[in-house]
């Protein structure tokens, strides 16, 4: 592996890596009153499925930003990879606006800047590396699933 790669890979795993260990501080501890506890719609997953699919998103996360990272030959993929980072603040904000500060109604709105985010680097990726752009679609449909979630656990216990 050529230095640029192993220098790629190790900056998105540790952005990505900072993001997943920030959300868990939050996640956590609260899980009990901001998810077991409240009311769900039937169609919510059991809690347990979270931290697999999560995992798997991380890791897919990391094989897009790597990808474009190392495509890093010209100007045009400064914005994907801004894209990119600013969207995993968003992604570790939505944790504690919603675990921590237990505000489901802010927690939504900075959920659909997230969404927004996410589909815009999805976007700018696709120029630059189509599989990367690939690697982040099932992130976007979990975290539109996520928001439809949030939205409905919102009006369910206000």
């Amino acid at each position: 592996m050529k230095k640029s790669n192993l220098i790629a890979l190790l900056v998105v795993s540790a952005a990505v890596g900072a993001t997943a260990l920030f959300g868990g501080l939050f996640t956590g501890p609260n899980v009990a009153p901001m998810f077991q506890d409240v009311r769900k719609p039937a169609w919510a997953p059991p809690g347990w499925l979270f931290g697999p699919v999560w995992t798997l998103l991380y890791i897919l996360m990391i094989v897009a930003g790597r990808q474009v990272w190392v495509a890093m030959s010209s100007q045009s993929v400064r914005t994907p990879l801004t894209l990119f980072f600013v969207q995993l603040v968003f992604n570790g904000l939505w944790t504690l606006i919603y675990f921590e500060l237990r505000m489901p109604w802010l927690a939504f709105l900075e959920i659909m800047v997230l969404l927004g985010l996410i589909l815009a680097c999805i976007k700018t990726f696709w120029s630059v590396s189509r599989a990367a752009s690939l690697c982040m679609a099932p992130y976007a449909l979990w975290v539109g699933f996520a928001a439809a979630l949030n939205f409905s656990i919102a009006i369910m216990n206000p």
